[in-house]
Formats: C-alpha cells, sequence, structure tokens
C-alpha cells in the first residue's frame, strides 16, 4: 500500500509529462513568388491515473488510490483501451498529431510597402487530439472512464483562414 512511509512509491510522472515531442517546420519558395510554410507537431501522450473514487485502498481517508495493474478499456462511443501499471500517472492515452502549411504570396507595390496574400490551411491530417486526464477519463465510477470525451486545443476539425496584409 501507499503510504508516508513507502514514499518511493508515491513518485509518479507529472500530468503533463511527455516522453516525447517533435516540431519539424519549414519555408520554401516556389515559382512565382509563392511560399509553402508546413508546421508539423507530434507529442506522445501524457500520464494520467486510473482510480476508482469509491474506495480508500490506504484508509488515508482520499478516494484517489490507483487500481490494479492491467488493460482497461472503456464502454460505450469513443472508448479507448490502456495499460495501466497499477501506480499514480500509470496509463498514457491521447498522443497528439497535426499539420499545418501556410501559401503565400507578396507583392512590393511601390518602395518599402509590402502587400502580403495568404492561405492557411489549419489541421491538414483533419485528426482529433483528444486530452485525456485523470479528473475527466481516470475514474472507474464516471460514465467518461477510459473514453475520449475532451478535445485539446488543436484537435479542431480541418478548418481553412485567408488573409491579407499591406505593411507601409
Amino acid at each position: 500500500m501507499l503510504d508516508d512511509l513507502r514514499m518511493a512509491e508515491n513518485w509518479q510522472p507529472a500530468e503533463h509529462d511527455r516522453k516525447h515531442v517533435l516540431t519539424l517546420s519549414g519555408r520554401t519558395e516556389l515559382p512565382g513568388g509563392i511560399t509553402l510554410s508546413p508546421i508539423f507537431r507530434y507529442m506522445s501522450a501524457n500520464p494520467f491515473t486510473m482510480y476508482n473514487s469509491q474506495l480508500d485502498l490506504d484508509r488515508n481517508g482520499t478516494n484517489w488510490d490507483p487500481i490494479p495493474a492491467g488493460t482497461y478499456t472503456g464502454e460505450g462511443a469513443d472508448a479507448f483501451t490502456v495499460e495501466h501499471n497499477g501506480r499514480q500517472g500509470g496509463a498514457r492515452a491521447g498522443d497528439y498529431i497535426n499539420l499545418d502549411v501556410r501559401f503565400g504570396w507578396r507583392a512590393r507595390p511601390s518602395e518599402g510597402d509590402t502587400l502580403d496574400i495568404y492561405f492557411d490551411l489549419i489541421n491538414v491530417l483533419n485528426r482529433p487530439n483528444f486530452f485525456v486526464a485523470s479528473w475527466a477519463n481516470g475514474d472507474q465510477n464516471s460514465g467518461n472512464f477510459s473514453r475520449y470525451t475532451l478535445l485539446r486545443s488543436g484537435g479542431i476539425p480541418r478548418q481553412a483562414n485567408f488573409g491579407i496584409r499591406y505593411g507601409f
């Protein structure tokens, strides 16, 4: 059991700990003065604790004790399966992948002035990026246990933006 005498067993990764974070970006010029600027982002899943709010396994007055190690699957729409190691922060789910692309063109109508026209494609892969957290998806007594329920910022459907900028 976890208690103050076994502090080493209380170690856990932080809720926002990610083992891998990768960002690739670039800019290239195409014929006709067009620029292409992609940004790709990947972040591995963040840790969360799976627990049962009805149980106080170590009798310390809090119902935040991790459930036993094993494979758990939610029920209903958007359920996911995850391995839990039986410790705080013992499961990981909800990796993040996103690709945004900007096409741009710049004209110089007069000396010192610029006219920029751009078109952005946001979330080109049209991939939902779900947020998974102990409080939202880790309680075995919740209807949201092991289910995707929250979108991370940037998890929006594919979108496009168009803009014009005049600099002087």
